[in-house]
């Protein structure tokens, strides 16, 4: 049962692929909190920068053609009210400084249906400098909500297609 053997496509691979295509050429993560109920961060009307690619965790390797791929998981509760938590990405420093590339909403009742898990993606190109950072941040314009994990984010730089 288990003895199929595919290794065909092995032996292709190298000899008549002469560009390869999307090759990973940098990838970090900052996952702070990995289980639910792990943290209770307390969300304003002001950004909080729940995790971040800088520093030890900066992508590198950037080229202009390349690609950046961004994805962001965060685990809420909605505390009084419908809350509506708006997530945010920015680029190169911390809100204020830092550029906006991504942002999007998402909302949950407090009592009954309290708790939320958003998960998004952003792809980027055209960027310029060898190493670049990215924020992720979360803030409530009404009602009242806390982060309290999972907190994942992480970043690769992908290779333009030749």
């Amino acid at each position: 049962m288990g003895d199929h053997h595919h290794d065909h496509h092995d032996h292709d691979h190298d000899h008549h692929h002469h560009h390869e295509q999307g090759l990973v050429e940098d990838f970090n993560f900052d996952e702070p909190y990995s289980t639910s109920g792990s943290t209770a961060i307390v969300l304003s009307v002001v950004p909080t920068v729940l995790a971040f690619l800088s520093g030890a965790t900066v992508l590198h390797h950037v080229d202009p053609n390349d690609r950046i791929r961004l994805v962001a998981t965060v685990g809420w509760q909605a505390i009084t009210g419908t809350p509506s938590v708006l997530f945010k990405i920015y680029r190169d420093a911390p809100p204020p400084a830092g550029t906006l590339v991504f942002s999007t909403t998402d909302s949950a009742e407090s009592g009954l249906d309290d708790t939320g898990t958003t998960s998004f993606s952003h792809v980027e190109t055209g960027v310029l400098g060898h190493a670049t950072s990215y924020f992720l941040t979360a803030e409530v314009p009404t009602g009242a909500a806390n982060v309290i994990g999972p907190i994942s984010f992480s970043g690769e730089v992908i290779e333009h297609n030749r």
